[in-house]
């Protein structure tokens, strides 16, 4: 028997479960269990980006193998149909140790390939929806869903270049909050709090949150806090592009972009007192929101109740 083969087939499995976001455990879980389908009592350790496995031959000869992982991206379909070869390769194994790796190759060719437009999608019916479950109406789930589909494009483009994923997670989430800032600087009446987190919840690696406390809770220290730091760094990269773009139409930039963008879309003034120049097509619902005689901008007068559409804190919202 090939056991140089045999061991590379198990790394093969097991490099493939932690490539689609697959449980330091259940890939080390899978390792031994495939090489006690042959009879062999080997070592088998793992992290986040790299699977070691060794056994000993009849002749006393230790044969070790190792695997880099690249970086693990998370896709519940290959982890299934991995996990289930594997299963099935310990229920009845191959007597030639090359058809581990064969098997696994097929399986990765079997697994699908969704286009582009179906990714973009579907950070666009997820931002959407999160909107709607933060209590957000129709008119935050749709600018969330718009600002997640460009999230998405970015990120999407960012990954086939290779791009570093921190700083593809940094680009995705400014391109996120700058787009959600110029639809409300268009006049577009929203939440800007609301739609902001509908549209970050794509962005945030839930799995990554749950693996890392799987493993800390497991014994496997050194996995868990590797995969601790990945996912500080993915919410710091994550806080860092949001806040770069609430800095920058917040602060200076703020103040030039809502007018900008009001005057683009077509401008008239009311002639109720204190209510000054507003974007046209939400002024009726405004008259609706605020009697005629409160002042709607800072600058004197009552305060009137914090608008359902936009920030309190914004220098240029009305709050």
């Amino acid at each position: 028997m090939d056991y140089d083969t045999l061991l590379s087939g198990c790394c093969e499995v097991a490099r493939e479960l932690l490539r689609h976001g697959a449980e330091i455990q259940r890939a080390e879980d899978t390792m031994r269990r495939l090489l006690a389908a042959y009879g062999l009592e080997g070592e088998v350790f793992a992290i986040p980006n790299c699977v070691w496995a060794s056994a000993r031959e009849p002749d006393g000869q230790v044969c070790t193998v190792m695997r880099r992982v690249p970086p693990s991206t998370l896709n519940i379909e290959g982890i299934e149909r991995f996990n289930d070869l594997s299963r099935r390769l310990c229920a009845a194994p191959p007597d030639d140790p090359g058809e581990l790796l064969a098997q696994c190759r097929r399986e990765a060719a079997l697994l699908r390939r969704y286009p582009m437009y179906l990714r973009v999608a579907g950070y666009f019916v997820g931002a959407f929806f999160f909107a709607l479950f933060f209590g957000g109406g129709w008119a935050e789930a749709c600018c969330a869903g718009l600002a997640g589909l460009a999230c998405g494009a970015v990120l999407s483009y960012l990954e086939r270049a290779e791009a570093n994923s921190f700083l593809s997670t940094l680009a995705s989430a400014f391109v996120l909050g700058a787009a959600s800032f110029t639809l409300r600087a268009f006049g577009v009446p929203i939440n800007l709090e609301i739609t902001l987190a509908g549209g970050i919840m794509v962005l945030v690696p839930g799995l990554v949150f749950t693996n890392f406390m799987s493993n800390l809770l497991t014994g496997d220290m050194v996995s868990g806090l590797a995969t601790f730091a990945r996912a500080l760094l993915s919410a710091a990269a994550i806080a860092l592009g949001a806040g770069a773009a609430m800095a920058l139409f917040r602060g200076g930039g703020g103040r030039g972009w809502a007018p900008w963008g009001a005057r683009w879309a077509g401008r008239c003034t009311c002639s109720s007192p204190g209510w000054g120049p507003t974007s046209s097509w939400p002024t009726c619902w405004r008259r609706w929101r605020y009697p005629p005689g409160r002042r709607l901008w800072p600058g004197g007068g009552a305060a009137p109740p914090p608008p359902i559409w936009s920030s309190a804190s914004s220098p240029w919202s009305p709050a």
